[in-house]
């Protein structure tokens, strides 16, 4: 990378005698507001935060997940369950299946309890849609790691 000996801006002219100060000059300003940033995402504690609404915004999705695959394996024309039945409830038993103990509400009829294998692969992969949608649709990328990023890039044309 070159820089010129003159620098132009709004129309004022500045010579440089020695340009190759500029770029460990611009790394130095880079590193000092990557610290200033730190410091303002510590204070906020803006990590704490994040993690909340992201596992909030994934406990939803997981949850509504979770019920749709209990409804699938439960024998047709069950419509209603009673109790809370959430993805943090659900029992693992082997490396492909949850289970889950279902109940149906009484009414006329006795409750009746089902032993439901729930598939996992279909609520797990909810989890790669909520991280992309937190991150693209949210404050996350451009306020929290934007700022690393740019450095990590100003660093590497620096080296390389």
């Amino acid at each position: 990378m070159k820089f010129g000996e003159e620098l132009t801006v709004l129309g004022a002219s500045a010579v440089i005698e020695n340009p190759s100060f500029i770029l460990p000059f611009l790394l130095t300003v880079q590193a000092y507001f990557l610290w200033r940033f730190y410091q303002y995402f510590h204070t906020d504690k803006a990590y704490s935060a994040l993690k909340g609404q992201y596992n909030g915004s994934l406990s939803a999705v997981l949850d509504s997940s979770t019920m749709k695959e209990i409804f699938k394996s439960l024998p047709e024309g069950v419509t209603s369950l009673s109790g809370s039945y959430t993805y943090s409830k659900l029992e693992k038993t082997d490396a492909n299946y949850y289970q889950v103990e279902a109940e149906t509400p009484g009414g006329e009829e006795e409750p009746k309890i089902y032993s439901v294998k729930v598939p996992k692969a279909p609520i797990e992969r909810k989890r790669i849609g909520v991280l992309f949608g937190f991150m693209f649709r949210g404050r996350i990328l451009s306020d929290f790691f934007l700022p690393y990023a740019l450095v990590v890039y100003a660093v590497l044309l620096h080296i390389l």
